[in-house]
């Protein structure tokens, strides 16, 4: 907000209170008094979606409803607010959903219209911030709830592996920045290989059949899945090598 005038900004808050928690009317409420002390503009999206809804499908959503704030303010960007703490537990769930390497790289700084300037710093960092400037921080009561995954995984699992080894967390990290600059150079593949002709339009991928099918199987998958994730398609290897075998038949 501070630097909204020197960024030549105009910002509107956008708050989704999924309903899934007791409190979460309550959360609303505090966001729009906190946009109310800033002078900012505020939307708050009443999703409904009851006790018991998968963080799945509150995330999507989520995005949904934001997407459509997106287009009511004609906004440039939607803002996200995922710091470090979010990105290690985003990575860790993933290793234990079995993901492949480009999943393992985590929430990126920037895609399409989704930024979040805030990875790169601790929740620690930002509290202190906060208490610097005389603000109260304040924590939503879902987020301790270990009946979620991302809960149990904050509250439960990350602890015991700090006490168990407290450069586990930092390590988490950097197989996250590993995966990220693996899965930038499959993007980039894209664009130099000859004869690829990789593409997107409206949310459609093509690739030219006939090189792909002379690559070796694993290059191949590989470079399908990078071509999904331009237009935000998680492509698994199983499905991979389906839609390989299809081209080759």
């Amino acid at each position: 907000h501070a630097t909204g005038a020197h960024h030549r900004l105009d910002l509107v808050v956008a708050h989704a209170d999924h309903g899934i928690h007791p409190d979460s009317r309550t959360v609303a409420d505090r966001v729009v008094a906190t946009a109310s002390d800033l002078a900012l503009p505020v939307a708050v999206g009443r999703l409904n979606l009851g006790a018991g809804t998968s963080e799945t499908r509150a995330r999507a959503a989520r995005h949904a409803w934001l997407e459509q704030v997106h287009r009511q303010e004609g906004a440039d960007a939607v803002v996200l607010a995922h710091h470090q703490d979010d990105q290690l537990e985003t990575i860790l769930l993933r290793v234990l959903a079995g993901s492949g390497p480009a999943g393992l790289a985590g929430m990126a700084a920037r895609h399409g219209r989704r930024v979040r300037p805030l990875l790169g710093f601790q929740k620690q960092e930002l509290v202190t911030w906060l208490e610097g400037k005389g603000i109260d921080g304040w924590c939503d009561p879902s987020n301790t709830d270990p009946v979620h995954d991302r809960s149990w995984v904050r509250g439960v699992l990350l602890p015991l592996l700090a006490e168990r080894d407290p450069r586990a967390g930092e390590r988490l990290l950097r197989l996250g920045r590993q995966a990220a600059a693996n899965r930038g150079a499959w993007n980039a593949a894209l664009d130099t290989l000859p004869g690829l002709s990789a593409a997107e339009s409206e949310g459609r991928i093509s690739v030219a059949a006939l090189p792909l099918v002379t690559y070796d199987s694993a290059l191949a998958v590989a470079l399908l899945q990078a071509i999904a994730r331009r237009v935000g398609c998680t492509l698994g290897t199983r499905r991979g090598t389906r839609l390989l075998e299809m081209v080759r038949g």
